[in-house]
């Protein structure tokens, strides 16, 4: 999605402004949700209490004018690499997850 894009967490469609023109797209965060609460669960049941975050990041020359009110979603652009650093250097957790809970847990994503 190159351009400008537009919305908030709770819109069902973001607005994508390009050299084209306008469009709607699909709010990924909709998605991520539900995708972030089944995975808290399942790292639940295997023993661990982890709390997940979500990150959007867009690989295209990206303008993000996103409103977030949760605290659990990130979105960056490839402009902001940085912060995107910086954003995970200061959540690294203490919890560690052993490598074969982690390809249980991205099974169970698949």
């Amino acid at each position: 999605d190159n351009g400008i894009i537009r919305g908030n967490d709770f819109d069902n469609k973001w607005e994508l402004e390009n050299k084209f023109g306008f469009k709607k797209i699909n709010n990924p965060i909709f998605i991520l949700k539900k995708q972030m609460n089944n995975i808290n669960e399942y790292i639940k049941e295997i023993g661990y209490n982890i709390k997940v975050r979500v990150i959007i990041y867009y690989f295209e020359d990206t303008k993000l004018n996103i409103k977030l009110n949760n605290e659990d979603i990130k979105i960056f652009n490839k402009n902001a690499d940085w912060e995107l650093i910086k954003y995970i250097e200061k959540t690294n957790s203490k919890h560690k997850i052993s490598l074969s809970d982690i390809l249980r847990i991205v099974s169970k994503i698949k």
